[in-house]
């Protein structure tokens, strides 16, 4: 009975934890260090692990689940923050980080996806405290409509609202047409006008691209075919041979094995995008991301990311193997600046590489594109260990298509679509380095391996 009350409260923990991620605004300090609501609910979680044999032996159990390659992957992430922590010149800056951005994520995906595989039903439990959270921050954010000029709901700024929803709003839409979920749908409704509402162009890219990728590419790269998912199922993670005997048993014997079907999310995608057309149009949202065009000297959002990019590079040839350290993009951004506009000052500036005049733009963290961040961030290994980590998990999600359970089979697709939509924001924004966006990003890598092996 002890270890049944243990369990039922593990499971609700990660319930609770999944559904509250946006708390971790809510900050503060135990034993003199900073903390915040999600933190410690993933420590307590894990606690309640730690005192259970049966779960942690449902923990090695998931492990095993990975494969060598996957393992080393995230074992050299994780290493490569750890020494990006160490070079760092703000060490307690880094560390912070590295707890709050790199572990507690990690630990948290890796505790998710570990319950999902064991107790039946938790996927979609999970998945549903992740749309209600969605649901009520962007609830909260359509309330400002007609207050603020761009809702941002509880957070900062607006695109701090619309990095967290869009992947989720991408799982909910895709899930909710294949299934035919009402509630699925109204909720990726609310979802949706909430991000038309922060008018953020970014969020319109990720969400455009990623529905034509679903629509026209993905159906070429999926098959039901036996032969397919051998192929597939190997490039992408080894099985043992009664897993994998078995799940292409599976695609050769269902009568009716689902089918993809991203052509029915064409309706709502051209809903969406005319929707998103007409504010951007009446807002003089789209008249301000173009201005620059029109006026060559007007400094916008758009051209403070072409500034960003700029000395990300500069910085990435100064330090091109190991980074500069965890979190210290702002203090090494803001040198390079000064830099630039010494040589701007001191002409003939056009002769030491410089296009125009520098823009003063000091305070930002990141430098907006995914691939400069953690380049800077992590190091090389560090941004090659997260590209392969994404190019695993979409891989897998997509080459899982054999899944004769309806429901694991377009969670799965959902999640790789909803990591694709990830990183395509992530080029023009920051995908990984907050507390809700990196919990995200570890539960979407993680997860597809066990949805394939877990029937709902």
């Amino acid at each position: 009975m002890h270890a049944q009350a243990c369990q039922r409260a593990y499971i609700t923990g990660i319930l609770l934890v999944a559904g509250f991620l946006p708390l971790y605004i809510i900050r503060f300090s135990v034993l003199g260090i900073p903390t915040n609501i999600f933190e410690i609910g993933v420590l307590i979680v894990l606690l309640m692990g730690v005192c259970s044999e049966e779960i942690r032996r449902s923990w090695r159990a998931t492990m095993q689940q990975f494969s060598a390659p996957y393992r080393i992957a995230i074992a050299v992430f994780l290493l490569s923050a750890v020494i990006a922590t160490a070079i760092s010149y703000e060490v307690r800056v880094s560390l912070g980080i590295l707890k709050g951005w790199v572990i507690i994520p990690a630990i948290f995906g890796f505790l998710a996806v570990s319950a999902a595989r064991k107790t039946s039903g938790m996927q979609n439990r999970i998945l549903d405290s992740l749309i209600c959270s969605a649901t009520i921050v962007s609830v909260f954010g359509i309330i400002q409509i007609g207050t603020l000029a761009r809702v941002q709901s509880i957070y900062d700024v607006p695109n701090s609202l619309a990095l967290f929803v869009v992947p989720i709003f991408i799982i909910a839409l895709y899930t909710g047409v294949q299934l035919k979920s009402r509630i699925y749908l109204v909720c990726a409704g609310v979802i949706g006008v909430a991000i038309l509402a922060t008018q953020s162009a970014g969020a319109m890219f990720a969400i455009a691209g990623t529905i034509v990728i679903a629509v026209f590419l993905i159906p070429r790269l999926t098959s039901p075919n036996p032969s397919f998912v051998r192929r597939g199922i190997r490039r992408s993670l080894p099985l043992t041979k009664g897993e994998l005997e078995g799940v292409a048993h599976n695609a050769a014997t269902p009568p009716h094995l689902p089918s993809y079907e991203g052509r029915k999310l064409r309706v709502p995608f051209l809903f969406f995008m005319i929707l998103a057309l007409i504010i951007f149009f009446s807002s003089g949202r789209f008249q301000y991301l173009i201005s620059p065009l029109i006026h060559p000297n007007t400094a916008n959002s758009v051209t403070v990311r072409f500034q960003f990019w700029d000395i990300g590079v500069r910085l990435i040839k100064q330090h091109p193997i190991f980074g500069i350290g965890l979190g210290q993009f702002e203090p090494a951004y803001q040198a390079e600046l000064h830099h630039l506009f010494e040589q701007y000052n001191n002409p003939p500036h056009f002769a030491q590489g410089l296009r125009g005049a520098p823009q003063p733009e000091y305070v930002f963290r990141d430098p907006h594109n995914w691939i400069i961040s953690f380049w800077l961030n992590v190091g090389i290994l560090g941004l090659i260990s997260f590209g392969y980590l994404n190019y695993f998990a979409i891989k897998y999600a997509f080459s899982s298509r054999s899944q004769a359970n309806t429901y694991n089979l377009q969670l799965t697709t959902g999640l790789g679509l909803a990591l694709i939509a990830m990183l395509l924001y992530g080029l023009v924004d920051t995908i990984y380095w907050k507390n809700d966006l990196s919990a995200l990003w570890w539960l979407l890598v993680l997860w597809p391996r066990v949805s394939l092996l877990r029937s709902k």
